[in-house]
């Protein structure tokens, strides 16, 4: 193959690739830290949630709560930073 030939068969492959997942996929890094919020029911993780704010997380833990039918005893909502 010559010229043009050549170069619309790279294209194919290049595509052929990216369609069956050998191309290079890019990734978003976050290099921020930010605020997880988790409720736990009798030691179990009930829901999670992650906020780059501690306004952001007060909104979701409050969302978090009012999703909820009711409250139990030993019922944890934690706040935990992440790094």
């Amino acid at each position: 193959m010559v010229g043009a030939a050549a170069g619309r068969v790279a294209v194919r492959r290049s595509r052929l690739r990216a369609a069956i997942g050998e191309a290079h996929m890019p990734v978003h890094i976050s290099d921020s830290a930010g605020i997880r919020v988790t409720f736990e029911r009798g030691g179990r993780e009930i829901d999670s949630a992650t906020a780059t704010t501690g306004e952001r997380a007060l909104k979701v833990g409050i969302l978090m709560l009012a999703k909820l039918d009711d409250l139990r005893d030993g019922d944890k909502l934690m706040v935990t930073e992440t790094r």
